[in-house]
């Protein structure tokens, strides 16, 4: 895995040449019993070697307050609320896929929608977004300037998410990806957001802008055959959506499938992986100051 970014020394920039890696792969046994959601945590945390790269350990160690947006099954709330006991997680998600019962004493989970967060200004340090998938206004005129508004002046918001612009795609990942793009199109999201996050940000009001990519290869080592897994699930749950705007029969779309893993190590396929960290203005009047305002 290669890496680019545009840190600062503030940041804890993630270093793909150490060989001795503090996380490591789910093992053979490990991935008979996890979920496809925690599979891709485990994936992403084992990529930066780190479970986030914004400068807030120190507040995290003394005390501070934590949003995760679409959370999924909660796996990043619950390891980061066992490092940092003295500080407050909430994880919240459309659906209720995460823990209920057993979690640490300092997590929290809710059915939640993000467009309108159920909390007051200035209630966070540390907002995240893993790879949430909106429509470009959605980000630009509720995601963005609600996360602002809950975020303590000074806070920090971390973004991350796929480029699904693949590099060196074979015949059957092409129709695949052109057909799940499109398919986003019609459903008016881009889905190719990552090279636009930075100005969506710009706009609106946030300050000290960094951003990291990785490129994957998709045809080196255990990474990249879970990574391919990945994939071939995420397409063969979207195959009735993919199979109707491709304009195949479901036979045919198992076929591209299963030839994916063969092609994409023939082809030596890869993508990037983008993570970006944002720091929050000074003020929340930058922003809608009332939820209120957002549900007009």
């Amino acid at each position: 895995m290669e890496s680019t970014s545009s840190s600062s020394k503030h940041l804890i920039a993630p270093d793909h040449s150490n060989k001795s890696k503090i996380y490591d792969l789910p093992s053979e046994e490990e991935f008979e019993e996890i979920s496809h959601m925690q599979l891709r945590h485990y994936m992403l945390r084992y990529m930066w070697q780190c479970n986030f790269v914004a400068p807030v350990h120190d507040i995290l160690t003394s005390g501070g307050k934590v949003l995760d947006i679409a959370c999924g099954t909660g796996e990043w709330i619950l390891e980061m609320s066992l490092s940092y006991p003295k500080s407050e997680f909430t994880g919240i998600d459309r659906l209720s896929i995460f823990p209920s019962a057993v979690k640490p004493t300092n997590a929290n989970f809710a059915k939640e929608n993000a467009l309108t967060l159920p909390y007051e200004n200035e209630t966070f340090n540390f907002l995240r977004f893993s790879l949430t998938i909106f429509r470009e206004k959605l980000w630009k005129n509720y995601l963005l300037p609600e996360a602002l508004r809950v975020l303590r002046p000074g806070g920090y918001i971390e973004w991350q998410e796929f480029d699904y612009n693949m590099i060196n795609k074979g015949p059957c990942l092409k129709i695949i990806i052109d057909g799940f793009i499109r398919y986003f199109e019609i459903n008016k999201t881009n889905i190719l957001i990552c090279p636009y996050m930075e100005g969506y940000l710009k706009e609106a009001n946030f300050i000290e802008i960094h951003s990291f990519d990785v490129k994957c290869n998709l045809w080196d080592g255990r990474y990249g055959n879970l990574a391919i897994h990945d994939f071939i699930l995420s397409f063969k749950r979207m195959m009735p959506q993919l199979c109707q705007v491709i304009g195949i029969d479901e036979d045919e779309y198992l076929n591209l499938l299963s030839n994916l893993e063969e092609e994409m190590i023939k082809f030596k396929t890869s993508y990037k992986k983008w993570r970006i960290v944002f720091l929050s203005t000074l003020a929340v009047n930058c922003s809608c100051k009332k939820r209120e305002r957002l549900q007009e």
